[in-house]
């Protein structure tokens, strides 16, 4: 039998599975709390798996999309088998197409009596892509209670399925191609390049204004170097004179990760030099709402903005000036519940208020402890 990657079930997985099962659990034709929860717990595996920390998975917030970006997860309770099989409902494989399924089995052999408890072991047992998926063979496989299921599922076999440890590398290479991210509304669709999980990572919008005075310039530049610099996920459009230096200037092989918000569309755009590394590395994302818009102009920056407020959940300005785009966007940011932050630098006194948590050099920690 192949090495398959485990995860142990604890009782603190398990207590937070139960209480999400009235939100997600759907009406099928069966559709148990005992099938809710053994989803539920496979979304867990995965993202313990995935991302080291089962508490990053999407239940409740991922209805109507994939269970990850791109991902699929397909979850069973029984005592683990080479010959148990990856099922994919003939509709839903019709109807959705994430690139990916990863099949997770909940060994109920490891289980105290047979129950999914404390210490069930989780097999990750591998994955297949979605086109693998629609060539696979189709077989009506009973219900659970005895005679037909009535409806029709793709079958593979999990001894056939391409093993786990080639799993990231194989994602990541996926961010060469420009693909579509569906929402569960026509307005959340938008094009991307790159790691879609950095949108995952807490990330952190920079953004600075085209005209700063002088005097700010080289302050603002020394603070973003460091900046730039720590372990996050920075997102913006790097539109800005200032902003493109700190993507140019920031180091190549950086803990940082970077997501660049396009308010044009893909077909125009020339990936920068400084990107290249980050994108083929899964450090980098690029996004865009339109796939051949041609010329950045007023209303596609607006545009632009309006999505990364939707998107990202912390804003950190460098440099404002009455009036502009980003004054307004450092308002919408605070109407919005946002987490704001301001370099803490004289020419950025007027904006200095209550709630606004000032940032230099000595208090970089603060955004890492957030």
């Amino acid at each position: 039998m192949k090495k398959y990657p485990k995860i142990e079930i604890t009782s603190e997985m398990i207590q937070a599975a139960r209480k999400l099962i009235k939100t997600v659990q759907v009406k099928r034709t069966v559709a148990s709390p005992i099938d809710t929860l053994t989803g539920i717990l496979g979304e867990f595996v995965f993202a313990q798996y995935f991302y080291g920390d089962w508490h990053k998975h999407r239940v409740g917030v991922n209805r109507g999309t994939a269970d990850f970006p791109d991902i699929e997860i397909k979850t069973s309770a029984f005592p683990f088998s080479e010959n148990l099989n990856l099922l994919v409902r003939e509709d839903y494989a019709h109807k959705r197409k994430p690139a990916f399924y990863v099949q997770i089995i909940l060994d109920l052999s490891t289980a105290p009596g047979g129950k999914i408890s404390q210490g069930t072991k989780a097999y990750l047992c591998g994955f297949s892509g979605t086109d693998e998926v629609d060539a696979a063979p189709k077989k009506d496989f009973g219900s659970k209670f005895g005679g037909r299921g009535g409806y029709w599922c793709h079958y593979i076999p999990v001894k056939k399925l391409h093993p786990m440890e080639k799993f990231s590398q194989i994602y990541q290479k996926r961010g060469q191609e420009i693909r579509i991210f569906e929402g569960k509304r026509r307005s959340d669709n938008f094009y991307y390049l790159g790691n879609l999980t950095l949108l995952q990572n807490n990330p952190l919008a920079l953004f600075c204004s085209r005209r700063i005075p002088e005097i700010a310039l080289q302050p603002i530049l020394q603070f973003g170097d460091a900046l730039l610099k720590l372990p996050l996920t920075f997102a913006g459009g790097w539109q800005s004179p200032v902003e493109k230096q700190l993507l140019k200037r920031r180091q190549p092989g950086s803990a940082s990760k970077i997501i660049y918000f396009l308010a044009q569309g893909f077909r125009q755009f020339k990936t920068p030099a400084e990107l290249s590394r980050d994108l083929e590395s899964g450090n980098a994302l690029v996004v865009s709402l339109w796939k051949e818009k041609q010329h950045i102009n007023r209303n596609l920056v607006k545009k632009r903005n309006e999505f990364i407020l939707r998107k990202i959940p912390r804003f950190l300005f460098l440099g404002l000036t009455k009036g502009g785009n980003l004054d307004q966007l450092f308002h919408w940011a605070q109407l919005k519940n946002k987490e704001v932050y301001l370099f803490n630098h004289p020419v950025n006194r007027d904006w200095m208020k209550a709630g606004i948590t000032g940032i230099t050099e000595k208090n970089l920690s603060h955004l890492l402890s957030m």
